[in-house]
């Protein structure tokens, strides 16, 4: 088990948010400073269906659905069709379902209409089982009536992903691409679906054949991303560079776009250039640039700056917070960023390394990485973090089971043979638990990585303190070699830790 925290780097995908919560947060307001006064008929091939002549006697909950998605996000809520729409669909409310009416509402709360500021609903329901089924069944009764509202589809196919429903979730992601291609919304929802498979060339796909894909300073982030990801080269990074000198885009709106190439610079090794563009990233940052920076500790001054206060930036908290020593308030956001993407790994493995290494909460470990299993049942990683709990907590007859189901991925083969090594020493069989300690320690020596071979010495070191080896003072000799002046906060606990323990139990060996 590690802290990807200190392991692992990040790239700026989309962020798969209720479509509420992304109303709220502006991620579908306008790209540009200014008002399009011309959207409605300055491209016609793309927007002939939303048109004025379209619109006029011939009004629908889907085709009213359909200007207001692109009403919020051409930053044109004060046009007359737009208020219209609005409007029509205020008046249908028991036809138009809870999505639209928040939609409606909020462009006619722009307009001076009175209506309260929207609630986004906690996204606690999804992992509570009769509540997501009571989800899924609401959204399939709405896009019923609303087959066209591509959002619908969007919403239906999150549902489906938080249980694992995975067919079911991609037959509505393709049913959304179908109905509305140009939806923002939709386009970084379908390519975040196709990322959490792992299939990175058919979300670069579905982003890349959009319209938008270099004008929409968000989808171009993502592209851009993807292109990192996949070793694709482009002209995506000249057109964004394009953009960012452009004016007429708003901070806001380009605020992914330039922390994702301030990612490339930093992994094509221009840490000026990178630091440049995550400073023009936080100028009016989202949660997802917030994090970003946050993640990076090398950034110096960046990282370690005064960052404007978003209530909704649990990722970024929840690392800004770890990196501070502040643990307890770490794990709180940390829940909080869990409920946010409740399909996505990467939460789940801080909040258990977390809770078994800071906080030596194994029962607490186990139940967070159960609940990230109902969503991903495979993955090792997860397994892994599920059976460290389960034998620090003294629950090695199901820890064996467990590993018996595991297949190891590449990237996960050594962390698997050390919690084996911690399985055979808490068994009693201190041999074979040394054998594969070494091998660990070793494999990572040999590539290089020193911080899980520092993370897999202090926990062998603590396996040899505990059962009163002979070779205990020579282990913790190399351990303070190892250890001593090692930056990252996990592995000056756990060692000052071992120092602790060693003191206790050096009297009796």
């Amino acid at each position: 088990m590690s802290s990807i925290i200190e392991s692992e780097k990040r790239d700026v995908f989309p962020i798969w948010r209720k479509y509420e919560d992304a109303l709220k947060i502006g991620e579908l307001d306008p790209f540009l400073s200014k008002k399009s006064s011309d959207f409605f008929t300055k491209t016609k091939t793309e927007f002939d269906f939303y048109t004025i002549e379209n619109w006029k006697g011939k009004n629908t909950i889907v085709k009213a659905a359909d200007i207001l998605n692109y009403a919020v996000m051409h930053n044109n809520v004060d046009a007359n069709i737009s208020i219209e729409a609005a409007k029509f669909i205020i008046q249908n409310e028991i036809s138009a379902g809870k999505n639209l009416i928040d939609l409606a509402k909020h462009i006619l709360k722009e307009n001076g209409d009175g209506f309260n500021e929207l609630i986004i609903t906690p996204n606690t329901t999804y992992h509570i089982n009769d509540l997501i089924y009571s989800e899924i069944s609401k959204l399939k009764r709405m896009v019923g009536r609303e087959p066209k509202f591509g959002v619908g589809w969007i919403e239906l196919a999150r549902s489906y992903v938080v249980l694992n429903q995975i067919e079911k979730a991609k037959r509505c992601i393709l049913t959304a691409l179908f109905v509305a291609p140009s939806d923002r919304f939709v386009l970084r929802s379908a390519a975040r679906f196709f990322i959490h498979l792992n299939e990175y060339d058919r979300a670069h796909y579905i982003l890349i054949k959009s319209p938008f894909a270099s004008s929409d300073p968000w989808i171009l982030s993502s592209i851009l991303s993807l292109n990192r990801k996949t070793n694709k080269k482009s002209n995506h990074f000249s057109k964004g560079k394009k953009i960012l000198t452009d004016n007429k885009y708003s901070d806001f709106s380009t605020t992914e776009l330039a922390s994702a190439m301030g990612t490339i610079e930093l992994y094509n090794g221009s840490v000026k250039q990178a630091k440049r563009l995550f400073k023009k990233s936080l100028a009016k940052p989202s949660d997802n640039s917030l994090a970003q920076v946050s993640w990076y500790s090398n950034l110096g001054d960046l990282e370690g700056g005064n960052y404007p206060n978003l209530d909704y930036a649990y990722e970024a908290d929840t690392v800004r917070s770890y990196r501070n020593g502040e643990i307890e308030y770490s794990y709180e956001q940390n829940l909080k960023w869990i409920m946010e993407e409740p399909f996505s790994i990467r939460p789940i493995l801080t909040a258990s390394y977390n809770t078994s290494t800071f906080l030596e909460n194994y029962k607490e470990t186990i139940n967070i990485v159960k609940l990230g299993l109902k969503t991903n049942p495979s993955n090792s990683r997860l397994k892994n973090n599920l059976i460290y709990g389960l034998i620090m907590d003294g629950q090695l007859n199901e820890a064996s089971e467990i590993f018996k189901t595991i297949s190891a991925e590449n990237d996960n083969k050594f962390t698997l043979n050390a919690t084996k090594g911690l399985l055979e020493f808490r068994s009693g069989r201190i041999e074979k638990g040394r054998e594969l300690y070494n091998e660990t320690i070793d494999s990572f020596k040999k590539k290089n990585l020193a911080y899980l071979e520092a993370l897999a010495y202090v926990n062998y070191a603590r396996e040899e303190v505990i059962a009163k080896t002979d070779i205990v003072p020579m282990v913790m000799s190399k351990l303070k070699s190892i250890c001593e002046k090692r930056p990252e906060r996990d592995i000056q606990f756990l060692y000052n830790k071992n120092v602790e323990l060693f003191e206790k139990t050096k009297t009796n060996l």
